[in-house]
């Protein structure tokens, strides 16, 4: 099958797609903020049960960390003679290059940008957790409420609302567009971040955004936007978004430490399951109110990677040019504990 045609990106609001992959094959570190250190000072000692004692992880305000973060309360890396030092990167570009350069041991990030920067050759990376994989109503294309977007036929001639180019979000829209038949070099692309998307769509200065949570319980109780469709369909149905990756240099020489890491994150990615696990730590993770951590919907929790799921993401990256050449995802998973 030949690769599918880009949608036309909006060029003054964004690096071009060959400006963000540059930027994620560089190693220089960006800033990041916030912390939640567990255990003190870090150190590179280990003890009798694993080769690092304290690891450094960088998250992103997201669903997808709520695993980790019931794992941290629940004491289960304590369990395994770790200590995870949690970073709050700003966002998914800060914790990939933080990672690269070494600053974070282990990060939560969206698949397709570890994808891009294993398919550079800007790091030798590895999956050593699963993190999220796309449900019903957690990635959905909204519009003002006056809309008469019902579908993706409707976006021909449009500006859509992603979260950056070169993303997940952005491999959402091209999925549910190449999926109904429309040519998505109609559609205009345009970055913006997805806590100013419900403000956007209502002042009209988008025709649509692709919403992810907790933006789509807000736009929809604010009454600024309105669903147009769900992205996690066809193609894209139950997708993995994310995970949690290391440098195959870390991994190859600490592999009890990564094997603790992922037997207390894998615990509480089961309990995580039932959402009453989970829901009371939404409004501290995605620095939201309780009343909207009720209503948001979540990811499929997930700890293991899948490697046929994982290389849905590869080929449907490589389909939309994201990557210039096919990539064999199941070669970045990390070994099991």
């Amino acid at each position: 099958m030949s690769a599918a045609r880009s949608p036309r990106r909006l060029p003054a609001k964004s690096l071009s797609r060959r400006g963000l992959l540059a930027a994620a094959g560089s190693a220089a570190l960006l800033t990041t903020t916030g912390c939640g250190l567990l255990g003190g000072a870090r150190s590179s000692s280990g003890n009798a049960q694993v080769e690092q004692a304290t690891i450094r992880v960088g998250t992103l305000p997201t669903t997808e960390y709520a695993p980790l973060a019931l794992a941290v309360r629940r004491g289960y890396f304590q369990h395994e003679e770790l200590q995870v030092e949690i970073i709050k990167a700003t966002d998914g570009s800060a914790a990939l290059t933080s990672l690269i350069s070494g600053e974070y041991d282990v990060a939560l990030s969206s698949y397709v940008p570890l994808l891009t920067a294993q398919s550079r050759g800007a790091a030798d990376l590895r999956i050593v957790a699963d993190a999220g994989a796309a449900a019903p109503g957690t990635a959905v294309v909204m519009v003002p409420p006056d809309s008469r977007v019902r579908g993706p036929a409707d976006l021909v001639g449009r500006v859509v609302g992603v979260s950056a180019i070169g993303t997940v979000s952005d491999l959402l829209v091209e999925s549910a567009l190449h999926d109904a038949g429309v040519p998505t070099d109609r559609v205009e692309l345009a970055p913006i971040s997805f806590p100013n998307m419900p403000a956007a769509l209502a002042q009209r200065r988008l025709d649509a955004a692709l919403v992810t949570e907790p933006f789509i319980t807000i736009a929809t109780r604010e009454g600024s936007a309105r669903i147009a469709f769900d992205t996690a369909v066809g193609s894209a149905e139950g997708l993995p978004l994310s995970g949690y990756g290391a440098t195959s240099r870390f991994v190859q020489d600490n592999p009890r430490t990564v094997a603790a890491f992922q037997r207390g994150l894998s615990r509480a990615t089961l309990e995580a399951r039932d959402r009453r696990a989970v829901e009371p730590l939404l409004p501290d993770i995605a620095r939201i109110s309780p009343e909207v951590a009720a209503e948001t919907e979540l990811v499929t929790y997930r700890a293991v990677p899948d490697g046929t799921q994982m290389q849905r993401v590869a080929d449907l990256m490589h389909r939309f040019t994201f990557i210039d050449r096919p990539l064999d995802a199941t070669t970045m998973i990390a070994a099991g504990p």
